[in-house]
């Protein structure tokens, strides 16, 4: 019999402990924290080109960290790596056509604004703002610059998703207005605006 008792202690015991996790647990409420972080590794898109002909789209590599000053409104930093890419756009009699999207960085300050607040599981956001960005190395003909630096200014929306605790994921549409983006190739035309898609994780604490 005092085996059998120490037993059911036991095993009262582990059931009290169990339960008591998973209430502190269901306690913790989902949505973003004071602070958001996307990490560059764990997320990534593609940069969407404007252009008459068949053009590759850019992949895109994004961190950018948050701090919300109240459940409506946030302010981020964002910084983009578009990376080179060819690709074959169009097979002629002649042979493969092969377009090359430029390197480039992209970096801006933005104001983020959560219409019905941040503390739920699915937080749909819009965003606006505005940065720089700069032109690593591009093929030749393109409609930017080798080299150069421009002001931009973007806008766009999202939706982040808080799957557990602390941990969510994010998906992001971003139009990205180009200033002054004239080029002195003949019969290239200046690229002003480029748009943005990614995914990436979302850590909040």
């Amino acid at each position: 019999m005092p085996q059998v008792c120490l037993t059911r202690r036991i095993l009262l015991s582990l059931l009290a402990v169990a339960l008591t996790a998973r209430v502190a647990s269901a306690q913790e409420r989902l949505g973003a924290g004071r602070i958001e972080i996307d990490s560059a590794l764990l997320g990534g898109g593609v940069l969407i080109l404007p252009s008459s002909q068949p053009q590759p789209k850019g992949y895109v590599l994004d961190v950018a960290a948050a701090l919300n000053v109240n459940s409506h409104v946030g302010v981020e930093g964002d910084f983009t790596w578009s990376m080179s890419h060819r690709q074959v756009v169009t097979l002629a009699a002649s042979g493969p056509t092969i377009a090359e999207t430029p390197t480039m960085l992209l970096y801006s300050g933005n104001v983020v604004l959560n219409p019905f607040g941040k503390d739920h599981a699915l937080v749909p956001y819009v965003e606006i703002g505005g940065g720089g960005l700069s032109v690593r190395s591009t093929p030749t003909p393109f409609g930017l610059d080798g080299g150069s630096t421009h002001l931009a200014a973007n806008a766009g929306a999202g939706v982040r998703w808080f799957i557990i605790p602390h941990w969510g994921a994010r998906a992001d549409y971003r139009y990205i207005a180009i200033a002054g983006a004239s080029t002195g190739a003949a019969g290239v035309t200046p690229i002003g605006h480029v748009q943005r898609l990614y995914g990436a994780l979302v850590l909040t604490f």
